[in-house]
């Protein structure tokens, strides 16, 4: 199989909803005919990637589960990026996704693991150990902005969620526990 798409052609677009269901009681994908001698009708279709993303090979190619999902639900490509809402890669049902930008999509970041002080935008810079950096990235400029430096480190935080807000972050930006839709 070659590499992921993320353009799906309209031949594409058919072929998915020829092969391809989407079972809203399990919320899973499905086959709609045999494939091979080993993928039969009603078998759950593909497989957890290396990046925690669920994928699907159809025809030689692999593709996105969320996106094969959009286009049973919505019954054309996606024209542009889809976001997972809660954060989480592998829940892909309809209620889940939306398209967004790149900088939306962008906002709708989780804590990474290199994380030290537990909030995105809040770090202790180097050789401080009492005070806390605020910083954040302005998606009108795409420059990272310095909001301050203060004492507490809830006072970074309440600072950072704020400028969250003001400039349109999702509310989910940066969360650790996930929140929302249900699972």
């Amino acid at each position: 199989m070659k590499g992921v798409r993320r353009e799906v052609s309209p031949e594409e677009v058919e072929k998915i909803k020829k092969y391809l269901e989407w079972d809203v009681k399990d919320s899973c994908l499905r086959w709609k005919i045999d494939v091979s001698r080993r993928v039969k009708a009603g078998q759950v279709a593909g497989s957890r990637n290396w990046d925690g993303y669920l994928r699907v090979g159809l025809n030689k190619r692999v593709f996105q589960q969320h996106v094969v999902v959009w286009v049973l639900v919505h019954g054309h490509a996606p024209t542009s990026e889809i976001d997972h809402i809660n954060g989480i890669k592998d829940d892909n049902r309809p209620e889940n996704l939306r398209i967004v930008s790149h900088t939306e999509n962008c906002q709708n970041r989780r804590l990474g693991v290199a994380n030290k002080t537990g909030c995105l935008g809040v770090l202790t810079p180097v050789g401080q150990t009492t005070k806390f950096q605020a910083r954040i990235l302005n998606p009108s400029s795409n420059r990272r902005t310095v909001i301050g430096s203060f004492k507490t480190f809830k006072g970074a935080v309440i600072a950072r969620k704020f400028m969250q807000s003001e400039f349109g972050y999702h509310r989910f930006h940066g969360d650790e526990q996930i929140k929302g839709l249900p699972t």
